[in-house]
């Protein structure tokens, strides 16, 4: 029998996003748990965060629209590891709509100390999405994010946004699932994580595959340190409507904290999960006697062919050219009229065609 979701919740970003995100539930109707949650679009950093101090950013000049042409010291920042055109590391903008041009570096935004507005085509994470997207509980991952309109690859989907929080070890990070680590614990600086569990907008929501759609790309906006990049999440390959998104949590989530947690992205890539499908049915024993299938019915009688009415006769051939009929001779072979036409020779064929008033 079909379940038809019911929707449970209109929006559960309460206006702040440009289109509503519904919540829908096949399997109850209890809505998302956010009664001690703080929406937002974008995240922030814990106030006591013990870290070496930071810079921050020094912002562009740029008035009439950041680009390459126009020299923004913001997109010249964006580098990629193969060479472009004319031999120049640097890309024109990290940006092209609808979303971002490659995945394997971190990105420079124009940010607050900028002197360009929100018009900036290099401010794309910080602008509230125009996609569609909406919630709804799964069979065996809890609630999911789902694309609720076409997403072309690359296409800017939302930020994961939480509060940046720091940890000691990786054993001391938080077992909660909301939490991304960003930086592992090193001899020199602490772990930092992203903590969405009660801040946050609906990343939320984005469960693990082994096999995922999107990817997370690391994107510097105020400050110069790497630790302080905003999580940014993109379409890896095309997303259809009503499909579910999902990133790699990464092998930390999976060995650190989480590794009683069992996988259920059921991929056939999956790494995280011994037994990623349900096991077969049993076969029976060699000595168990099988159930007899039921007899065949008798075949039916072949139908009665009926006799097919005998071809019609051929068409009579049609009778030859008049000039052929009337100025080639016997002894003479026989030749094409229209290559005969073409054709000069000794036989009086120019005879013929005056004959029949042909030229």
């Amino acid at each position: 029998m079909m379940m038809f979701r019911k929707l449970v919740k209109s929006d559960i970003a309460n206006g702040q996003e440009k289109n509503p995100i519904p919540a829908y539930n096949r399997y109850g109707s209890n809505p998302p748990n956010l009664e001690n949650f703080v929406y937002s679009r974008s995240g922030k950093v814990e106030p006591n965060l013990p870290l070496l101090s930071w810079g921050k950013l020094q912002g562009c000049k740029c008035k009439n629209g950041c680009s390459a042409r126009s020299r923004c010291p913001c997109i010249l920042e964006n580098k990629t590891k193969k060479p472009a055109i004319g031999l120049d590391l640097r890309l024109r903008s990290a940006y092209f709509r609808p979303g971002l041009r490659v995945r394997d570096f971190n990105i420079r935004e124009c940010g607050p100390a900028c002197a360009c507005d929100m018009t900036c085509p290099n401010k794309q994470s910080q602008k509230p999405t125009t996609k569609k997207f909406y919630v709804e509980m799964t069979a065996a991952k809890g609630w999911g994010l789902f694309a609720d309109s076409y997403l072309l690859p690359r296409t800017f989907i939302c930020e994961y946004a939480g509060v940046l929080r720091v940890h000691d070890s990786d054993e001391n990070a938080p077992a909660n699932p909301y939490c991304m680590q960003v930086i592992s614990k090193t001899d020199d600086m602490h772990g930092i994580y992203v903590d969405s569990q009660n801040f946050g907008n609906f990343s939320r929501f984005i469960n693990h595959s082994c096999a995922p759609n999107a990817f997370a790309v690391p994107v510097l906006v105020e400050y110069e340190d790497l630790k302080l990049a905003r999580t940014c999440i993109f379409a890896l390959r095309p997303i259809q409507q009503d499909h579910e998104i999902t990133i790699d949590y990464s092998y930390t989530f999976w060995n650190t904290k989480n590794a009683p947690l069992p996988c259920m992205c059921r991929s056939p890539l999956c790494r995280y999960s011994a037994d990623p499908y349900p096991p077969l049915p049993p076969l029976p024993p060699m000595d168990q006697t099988l159930p007899e299938l039921p007899p065949s019915p008798p075949p039916l009688p072949p139908p009665e062919e009926d006799t097919p009415p005998p071809p019609p006769p051929p068409p009579p051939p049609p009778p030859p050219p008049a000039a052929v009929q009337q100025g080639l001779s016997t002894d003479e072979e026989p030749m094409d009229l229209l290559h005969s036409v073409f054709t000069t020779s000794s036989r009086g064929l120019f005879s013929i065609l005056a004959s029949n008033d042909v030229c």
